[in-house]
């Protein structure tokens, strides 16, 4: 709640606030917001990559000449999940991409709600941003 006497910049910078802590709200349930944890993420998406480029399809079964060792995040959530390094590498890059659109349709929303903001003149035209819409990144889910 904005208090009475609050300047319009104040107020527009407390709204630009609550936009930017929606916006990692609505990413927070997509990924896990820890800078640790995006690196292990990255790490993965590289892994994944190499085993898509390094696997060939012989006699029905996919076979890759990529040593565990050379992807061992990959190895350790494809061993969590019982499955191969293959279908792991394809889980992760699948997830990747489901990312990398729910991220592109949680920016667009966060920029369009700022300009708004930048655009009022007025609070009650600040008030009118909000809420602000996320359901079209959280249909990714």
């Amino acid at each position: 709640m904005v208090k009475l006497g609050t300047s319009i910049e104040d107020m527009r910078k407390l709204c630009s606030k609550q936009i930017d802590d929606e916006a990692e709200e609505t990413r927070a349930l997509f990924i896990t917001l820890n800078a640790g944890q995006g690196l292990v993420y990255e790490q993965k998406l590289r892994e994944a990559d190499m085993i898509m480029a390094n696997t060939t399809h012989v006699n029905g079964e996919y076979v890759t000449d990529v040593q565990t060792p050379e992807v061992s995040n990959l190895a350790v959530e494809a061993d969590d999940l019982n499955s191969t390094l293959y279908e792991t590498a394809q889980t992760v890059l699948t997830q990747a991409y489901q990312w990398a659109q729910a991220s592109a349709v949680i920016e667009s929303i966060r920029l369009r709600a700022k300009r708004q903001l930048k655009n009022a003149t007025n609070p009650k035209e600040m008030r009118e941003v909000f809420p602000v819409d996320w359901s079209p990144a959280t249909s990714y889910l």
